[in-house]
């Protein structure tokens, strides 16, 4: 059986015909399957308004391809109609699966409308259905076609939700036995813990400071400037204290007003900017920091925690989407109210102060979410629907 990833939205950098490359999360997951089981081929879709014609590559026994499409700014952008066509194509030819990336307010969830009689998995990628809703609020003239999303659901056959709040969320549209909590996974050979001297010096850090570290986009909605703002009140106490902050923003006025921001606090020899990292060399980074804070207003599964705790670096965060679910999952991390500095500055300040408190054994409670994990789930579902709809199929 073939099973077809079909990711919801384009690729954002400028190397986008290197389309093996890309490096996205859907990339990472088709080449673990790949990598997990024979028993299917694996192919990666996705959609790129920057093309003239599709585009296709093999590397690794997987094949990427990516199709032009329309580009717009609301929900449901990124919509291709040759994809469509192609995926109606794969439809008619033998046994295949869909997985889709996106549930609420992306272009993906109307897949399902044109295409029936073959097994379809919908994967939530990010916040929260209740978030993607309030979304679409905004927009009232889009609110129609949140009708035709509930009408699409009817020809999913399983959904993988990101945590349980989104699973609760759900059940107002769609059965429960079609609602799976089956999040991404992650490699934890990769993020281990190491010894921290050793790692800040690997990065040229000062052993004898404290570091907060941040890890994600640069946007509005990770609340990096409540993190900014709590810096003054950790300094107060800990003045030996720096802030690194690893990740992309997309739009250059939003880390220019937090660059400005830190100067005008007074924080430039406090707060480092460090841009994109690439994933392998994130783990120093974790290891080399006294404490990990995620202060999204928004969040879906908060995967950078996964990364935290595989370190046993201790985590603050907001309680907000699926955090709440997690920290009850590892039980030492510190949650705090959205958009509070004061209350990140004294979260931060309390895990200085007794670390053994918050990095014990971190690793042990997220360990179940290791990639074998969570496949060894993904192709239980995917051999159920095998057998519902190719019982003849015999491929390994």
């Amino acid at each position: 059986m073939k099973v077809i990833y079909v990711l919801s939205h384009s690729y954002r950098g400028d190397d986008y015909q290197n389309i093996t490359k890309l490096g996205s999360l859907v990339h990472l997951y088709a080449q673990k399957l790949n990598s997990y089981t024979d028993r299917y081929q694996v192919e990666c879709w996705w959609t790129e308004p920057r093309l003239s014609s599709p585009m296709s590559a093999q590397e690794d026994g997987i094949t990427y391809r990516a199709f032009p499409a329309l580009s717009y700014k609301y929900p449901y952008r990124y919509i291709s109609l040759p994809l469509l066509k192609a995926l109606r194509h794969e439809a008619g030819k033998g046994p295949v699966l869909f997985f889709l990336i996106g549930i609420k307010g992306k272009w993906t969830v109307f897949i399902p409308l044109f295409i029936k009689n073959v097994p379809i998995v919908m994967q939530q990628l990010t916040e929260g259905t209740g978030y993607s809703m309030a979304r679409l609020k905004k927009r009232p003239w889009l609110l129609p076609l949140s009708v035709l999303e509930h009408m699409a659901y009817k020809n999913v056959d399983r959904f993988f939700l990101l945590f349980g709040r989104a699973k609760e969320e759900m059940k107002r549209y769609v059965e429960p036995e079609r609602l799976d909590v089956i999040p991404f996974g992650k490699d934890f050979e990769l993020f281990r813990p190491t010894d921290r001297n050793e790692a800040r010096d690997a990065l040229g850090l000062d052993t004898k400071k404290h570091y907060i570290l941040f890890v994600g986009r640069i946007n509005d909605r990770k609340g990096v400037r409540y993190l900014i703002e709590a810096m003054p009140g950790i300094l107060e106490e800990y003045p030996a204290t720096e802030l690194l902050l690893v990740g992309p923003a997309r739009r250059e006025e939003i880390l220019s007003g937090l660059k400005d921001l830190t100067r005008l606090r007074g924080l430039d020899q406090h707060v480092r900017f460090m841009g994109s990292i690439e994933n392998d060399r994130l783990p120093p980074f974790y290891n080399a920091s006294d404490v990990f804070v995620l202060p999204s207003t928004t969040e879906g599964f908060p995967f950078v925690l996964l990364e935290a705790a595989g370190c046993n670096t201790p985590i603050v965060a907001t309680e907000v989407g699926g955090i709440p679910e997690f920290m009850q999952m590892i039980k030492k991390g510190i949650m705090v109210p959205p958009s509070s500095p004061e209350d990140i500055a004294q979260a931060v300040k309390s895990v200085f102060r007794g670390p053994e408190l918050y990095n014990n054994r971190l690793r042990d409670g997220v360990l179940q979410y290791s990639w074998e994990s969570l496949l060894s789930k993904t192709v239980d579902v995917f051999e159920e629907l095998r057998g519902q709809y190719f019982p003849d199929d015999t491929a390994a």
